[in-house]
C-alpha cells in the first residue's frame, strides 16, 4: 500500500490545485464518481473517466483508499517525511489501529473527492467503499 503521502503526490500529479484537474469542480464528472453521478450506486470499473495527468486513472472517487499510515490528528503535526507509523508488535494490536483512507468514493460528496481528503477506520473494518491500490517500490 502507498503511504499518504505517496498516494497524495501521485493523486495531485504535481498540481498544487484541490484536485488534479484544478480547484472547480465544472470538470468533475469527466474525472470522478461520486454521489452526484454514481447510477446505478456501486463502484465502477476502472478507467471510464479521465486519467490525472500522470496517467492514473480514479484517483478521485470510485472507491476510497486504504494507506499504510497509521491516523494521526492533526496531519501537519506528525512526522513530515512519509510517517508510517510502526509496523512491527502485537498482531492484534495491529488489527484495532486506526489506519488512514484518501480520496472519497462513489457514496462520497464531491469535495471530499480532493485531493487531501483523508479520513480513518480500523485496519479489521470492512466498507463497501473502501478499496486500495497498490504500489511499487
Amino acid at each position: 500500500l502507498p503511504t499518504e503521502e505517496e498516494w497524495e503526490y501521485a493523486c495531485r500529479a504535481g498540481t498544487k490545485t484541490r484536485f488534479s484537474f484544478g480547484d472547480s469542480l465544472g470538470n468533475a464528472d469527466r474525472y470522478m464518481w461520486w454521489e452526484g453521478n454514481n447510477n446505478p450506486n456501486g463502484t465502477k470499473e476502472v478507467g471510464l473517466k479521465m486519467p490525472n495527468s500522470w496517467g492514473l486513472y480514479d484517483m478521485h472517487g470510485n472507491v476510497q483508499e486504504w494507506c499504510e499510515d497509521r491516523w494521526q490528528l492533526p496531519y501537519e503535526r506528525g512526522p513530515q517525511v512519509n510517517p508510517q507509523g510502526p509496523l512491527s508488535g502485537s498482531s492484534f494490536f495491529f488489527l484495532w489501529t486506526n489506519r488512514v483512507f484518501r480520496g472519497g468514493s462513489f457514496a462520497s460528496r464531491a469535495q471530499d473527492c480532493r485531493s487531501s481528503y483523508r479520513s480513518r477506520e480500523q485496519s479489521i473494518d470492512f466498507h463497501y467503499s473502501l478499496g486500495f491500490r497498490l504500489v511499487r517500490e
